[in-house]
C-alpha cells in the first residue's frame, strides 16, 4: 500500500469506533499495486476502474477545469495539464509580472534621481 516497509494485513473486520475517521489503507484491504512478500490469501474485488482509490487519484490529477484561450504564438497544451501544472503556470506568470514591475519601478527611481 505504498509503505517502504512490509505491513501486516489481516482478514478480520475491525469495528469502527464512534468519531473515528476511515483509514486510508485499512488492515483488511490490499490494493492492485501491492506486493505480497509472504503468506497466502484470497481476494475479493470491491471496485474497478475510476471507482478505486487509484482511480480517484487519477481524477484529481486530471482535474475538471476547461482549457483557457491563449495567444496563438505557442501550442495549446492546456487540455493535458494537471491541476499542479496549471497552478505552477499561474505562479510563473505572477512572478514574471512582479519582476517587470520591479524593473519599471527601479527605472523610474533612477530616471527621477537624475
Amino acid at each position: 500500500t505504498g509503505e517502504p516497509d512490509d505491513v501486516t494485513k489481516t482478514s478480520k473486520q475491525k469495528a469502527k469506533k464512534e468519531g473515528e475517521t476511515e483509514k486510508l489503507t485499512p488492515e483488511n484491504m490490499a490494493f492492485s499495486g501491492c506486493s505480497v512478500t509472504s503468506g497466502a490469501g484470497k481476494g475479493l474485488v470491491t471496485d474497478t476502474g475510476m471507482s478505486t482509490r487509484i482511480g480517484r487519484i487519477a481524477q484529481l490529477i486530471a482535474g475538471d477545469d476547461k482549457p483557457k484561450k491563449k495567444c496563438g504564438c505557442f501550442p495549446d497544451t492546456s487540455a493535458n495539464q494537471s491541476p499542479l501544472q496549471k497552478n505552477l503556470e499561474k505562479l510563473g506568470a505572477r512572478i514574471g509580472i512582479l519582476a517587470i514591475l520591479i524593473c519599471v519601478f527601479i527605472f523610474v527611481i533612477g530616471w527621477v534621481a537624475d
